[in-house]
């Protein structure tokens, strides 16, 4: 018996907001379609990131921003339709990506084709694609940035997160050694994805712990929970000329020099080529997923508080 070929329906569940502050509601839209030089989605999994709460609550501005606003950027799925003058992909082919805004919580969502989009690893299944973009694109910055070279020493700080858990395998397959902060319960899996030494940091003071095993301070440093007070703080475990790198803005490059330490923000590297380079490190098994925790699309309002509260072990997607 032949398959009936898919049909793309006039509208599509999804989970949206009508003003900034607002929870947010899974309600009926109407699917989009693609525009020149786009292609259209069929979402399977989307990802779940902090930037995703920081918006809908406004705590990032959005002027450009229409309600009903759908949230979500990460997104794994299958391409059901191409734009005019579309040519990268074609309908058919499994993909998975970024777009800040893009309105991944639905099941169907517009993406250009020219932007954060990369065909998905093989090795992977939807929710596990849909982990990776921004946690995995952020963390390639991140080691990038600090410019690790073999045998030098790291402090990760908010190693068992999503970022986090990247960070420690790029850096320890740079050779780095790696300590890490996570809690006790989760000591076992920071030090599988390659970390030497894991420090409690709900019992320690970090800096101590750090110099404690390091007496001449780490090389550098990670920084990827904390505000600019933990931020100065956090430095003083680094050697004179180490390098810090926040991926919250928080490092003061002029107040963190008269430590003697080089102190820079990292933001995601957005582009196709380095999802595609994320995708063979995962393919090839240089790079390990953390733990995901899914929820279904009509939780999606649970899972961005879940997110907001914090101390997120690993990675929350949706699934659609």
């Amino acid at each position: 018996m032949a398959t009936q070929p898919f049909r793309i329906p006039a509208r599509m569940r999804a989970f949206a907001i009508d003003e900034f502050g607002d929870r947010g509601t899974l309600r009926h839209l109407p699917t989009p379609h693609p525009r020149a030089g786009e292609v259209l989605i069929r979402v399977r999994a989307a990802g779940v990131n902090p930037v995703d709460w920081k918006v809908r609550d406004g705590f990032i501005p959005l002027p450009q921003a229409h309600f009903p606003c759908v949230l979500g950027s990460d997104v794994a799925g299958i391409i059901e339709q191409t734009g005019p003058n579309s040519s990268r992909y074609r309908e058919g082919d499994e993909v998975y990506g970024s777009v800040f805004m893009g309105g991944s919580f639905a099941e169907f969502m517009v993406v250009p084709e020219e932007g954060v989009l990369a065909l998905k690893p093989r090795t992977l299944d939807f929710a596990g694609a849909a982990a990776l973009p921004i946690a995995g694109l952020t963390a390639l910055a991140v080691v990038e940035a600090l410019r690790l070279r073999p045998g030098q020493s790291i402090l990760v700080v908010g190693a068992s997160g999503g970022v986090g858990s990247f960070v420690v395998q790029l850096a320890a397959m740079q050779g780095a050694h790696v300590v890490a902060t996570a809690r006790a319960d989760a000591a076992d899996a920071v030090e599988e994805l390659g970390a030497r030494d894991v420090i409690d940091h709900s019992n320690n003071d970090v800096v101590a712990a750090t110099r404690g095993i390091y007496p001449g301070g780490v090389d550098a440093v990670a920084e990827l929970v904390d505000g600019p007070a933990e931020v100065t703080h956090v430095a003083a475990a680094l050697k004179s000329g180490g390098r810090l790198v926040s991926i919250l803005g928080a490092a003061d490059a002029a107040a963190l020099g008269q430590q003697n330490v080089h102190g820079l923000n990292a933001n995601m590297k957005r582009s196709s080529s380095a999802l595609a380079d994320l995708s063979e490190l995962v393919d090839s098994g240089r790079l390990s997923l953390p733990r995901l925790r899914a929820f279904p699309l009509e939780d999606a309002a649970l899972a961005l508080d879940e997110s907001k509260r914090g101390h997120v072990r690993g990675k929350l997607v949706l699934t659609v």
